[in-house]
């Protein structure tokens, strides 16, 4: 419930948007932004050891936070 509450106040161009959460009794629904582009699985999985780098982890990592 606090990460939809932040998270609906948030209105910031590089933070996915939440539209609205539909809350069952069984699951919480969260409608979110639709963001194009590989997931960072998929980019991981499309290297050939399955591993990134120390520098391009350093630059997903700093990325995120």
């Amino acid at each position: 419930m606090r990460e939809i509450q932040i998270l609906s106040r948030l209105d910031h161009p590089n933070i996915v948007k939440l539209h609205e959460s539909i809350d069952t009794h069984k699951y919480v629904y969260l409608v979110m932004e639709y963001c194009q582009g590989e997931s960072l699985h998929q980019h991981l999985k499309s290297h050939s050891n399955r591993q990134f780098s120390e520098d391009k982890s350093r630059k997903i990592i700093k990325q995120l936070l």
